[in-house]
C-alpha cells in the first residue's frame, strides 16, 4: 500500500513507513491510516475506530475550524443530559486521525503529527512485543529447579565414582581379574605344569611319539 503525499511543494507516491512529520497525506476511501494526524482540508469524513477504541459507530472528521464551530454551535443549544456538551457524541466532529483506523468515507488532506512507534498504532505494538516481566514465584521456581539439577548432578558423580572403586577393588582383590596384564597373583603351580605335561604329550603323539603321563602331583603351593 502506498500514499499520495505533498512533499516539498511535490506530490509523491510514498510508502507509510517512509512517511514523515510534516507531511501532507491525501486523504482516499477505504484508507488505512498509518500515521496519527490532523485533518487540514476535506468533506464528509468518517472513520471507522472499531479496530482502536471497540467503537461500533463511524466517527464523523472534520478541519479543526469546522470542529470549533460546531462547537461553539453545541454550546448555545439546550439538549438531554446525555448529550456531550449540548450535542450528541457523535454529531460533534473531531480534527484528530488516529492510526490503526480506516476512512469509512470522504476525502481531504491531513498533515502528519506522530509517526512510527511514537504513533498510537507503533505504542500499543510496542507494548505487545515487550517482554512479560517475571513474578517471584516464578522466581523462586526457577531457582528450585536450578538447585534441583545440580544436586542430581553431584549425586550421579558420586554414583559413578562408588561404582568404578568397587569394579576396581572386587576385581584386583576377589575376583582375580587381570587388570596389568601380568600373571594372575595366586596360581597353582602344579596344575600349571601338569597342563603343560599333557599339552606336550599331545604334541608327542601327533608327530608319531608316545610317551608315558606323569602322575599327576598332589596340588600343593610349592614346586618340586
Amino acid at each position: 500500500m502506498r500514499v499520495t503525499v505533498i512533499r516539498g511543494g511535490e506530490i509523491k507516491s510514498l510508502h507509510p513507513k517512509a512517511l514523515h512529520v510534516g507531511d501532507v497525506v491525501q486523504i482516499t476511501y477505504g484508507m488505512q491510516i498509518p500515521v496519527d494526524g490532523l485533518i487540514l482540508t476535506g468533506s464528509q469524513i468518517s472513520t471507522d475506530e472499531s479496530a482502536m477504541t471497540g467503537e461500533s459507530d463511524e466517527i464523523r472528521k472534520a478541519p479543526q475550524a469546522e470542529c470549533i464551530e460546531r462547537l461553539e454551535e453545541s454550546q448555545k443549544q439546550a439538549r438531554e443530559t446525555q448529550k456531550v456538551r449540548g450535542v450528541r457524541k457523535h454529531e460533534l466532529p473531531s480534527p484528530i486521525l488516529q492510526s490503526g483506523t480506516s476512512i469509512a468515507q470522504g476525502e481531504g488532506t491531513f498533515v502528519c503529527l506522530m509517526v512510527g512507534e511514537d504513533s498510537c498504532l507503533g505504542q500499543i505494538l510496542a507494548q505487545m512485543e515487550k517482554r512479560d516481566e517475571k513474578t517471584p514465584l516464578q522466581e523462586k521456581l526457577e531457582e528450585m529447579a536450578e538447585d534441583i539439577g545440580k544436586l542430581g548432578t553431584v549425586f550421579a558423580l558420586l554414583t559413578f565414582h562408588v561404582l568404578m572403586i568397587r569394579f576396581i577393588v572386587e576385581g584386583l582383590f576377589f575376583r582375580d581379574i587381570n587388570l596389568f596384564g601380568t600373571q594372575p597373583m595366586s596360581v597353582d603351580v602344579n596344575k600349571w605344569k601338569w597342563d603343560q605335561a599333557k599339552r606336550a604329550i599331545k604334541e608327542d603323539a601327533s608327530n608319531g611319539r608316545r610317551l608315558q603321563a606323569p602322575a599327576a602331583p598332589a596340588p600343593t603351593g610349592e614346586c618340586p
